[in-house]
């Protein structure tokens, strides 16, 4: 290793003297690096509510997987080689992979979050990951072609960016997850049910209405986080108490990432009882408060739904009786009016 390593140096010691002489570039072609996936960091960073929460995705019998991807670039930016590969879980690892290297300062670039596919072999992703060919425009972002379930490991989206440096023969690829974990629990939500003291205002849906960054992109070096949602539109999630009459308390998980969160919450009933698109009446809502949500920290938004206000606090949720979480807590998009 030592007497190859002289060699390394000599020939481009030599390179650069020639370059500098003729005032022209010079293309290095190194030896293939071996990139060594570390991915049991990516869930351990977070306390789940449960344990049934760590566990994969399933429908219709089949299990979710999560996909590993990496790309490489060059010193210019230009993608110069990837690999992705599909694990069980988080638990499984990943045999170590080859890349093809050029120049002094190459940058791999990993992703991992939630793949299903239908046993027809259509395949949903929990991510899009888009404009790999230019570090500069590489992008990832939430799929629209999937609700974000109440499951963590479909949620997180992992990622890490590694250096590879002129001598570099192997690296270790630590990957984390790009965001925190959020909490929606909602409290005393029969509150207002009928046959209660307070039955003079009757929901029959509470609300959460957030706006949170969704999209990762690369800027000097750093994953930088921004929102897709124009003004007016944010992301909600919804129960409805009638369908948890032995709970008091539900609760929908949420992976965000870093950045500002504007939140706030809301009861609501439908005059129409659901037969009209967006027909709702609010019977009271809460204020709204922005929070800085942090990669790798755990956050709960509650509401007590028996006054409409909200508690935003860093932590996790605590372990109280009668509370219950909604198997499918989907996160949608709507305009506001």
């Amino acid at each position: 290793m030592k007497s190859s390593y002289i060699i390394n140096v000599a020939i481009i010691a030599t390179m650069l003297c020639f370059s500098s002489c003729k005032n022209a570039p010079v293309e290095i072609v190194r030896d293939d690096t071996q990139v060594n996936f570390i991915l049991n960091n990516v869930l351990p960073t977070f306390t789940t509510y449960s344990a049934e929460e760590l566990e994969m995705y399933v429908q219709q019998g089949i299990a979710s997987q999560i996909m590993v991807k990496a790309f490489v670039y060059d010193d210019n930016g230009k993608l110069i080689d990837q690999f992705s590969k599909k694990i069980d879980d988080y638990n499984q690892t990943v045999a170590p992979f080859s890349v093809k290297i050029t120049g002094y300062n190459n940058t791999l670039v990993c992703f991992t979050y939630g793949t299903w596919t239908n046993s027809s072999g259509k395949e949903t992703n929990a991510y899009v990951v888009t404009g790999e060919q230019l570090l500069s425009s590489l992008k990832v972002e939430v799929s629209t072609a999937t609700s974000l379930y109440n499951c963590i490991p479909w949620q997180v989206l992992g990622g890490a960016i590694v250096p590879i440096g002129i001598f570099d023969d192997a690296i270790d690829v630590d990957v984390r997850p790009l965001g925190g974990l959020a909490y929606m629990d909602f409290e005393n939500i029969h509150a207002h049910s009928i046959g209660s003291s307070n039955s003079a205002k009757n929901p029959t849906k509470y609300t959460f209405m957030q706006k949170f960054n969704d999209i990762v992109t690369i800027k000097d070096g750093t994953f930088s986080y921004s929102c897709s949602l124009s003004s007016t539109y944010w992301y909600f999630c919804s129960i409805y108490p009638a369908q948890h009459q032995n709970y008091n308390g539900v609760f929908i998980s949420r992976f965000m990432m870093p950045g500002q969160v504007q939140s706030y919450c809301y009861g609501s009933y439908s005059p129409s009882n659901d037969s009209s698109y967006d027909d709702e009446v609010e019977t009271g809502r809460s204020s709204t408060q922005t929070t800085e949500v942090k990669a790798e920290k755990q956050y709960v938004f509650e509401m007590d739904c028996n006054d409409y206000t909200q508690r935003i606090k860093e932590g996790v949720l605590e372990d109280k009786s009668s509370l219950v979480q909604v198997a499918d807590g989907q996160i949608h998009s709507k305009a506001i009016k």
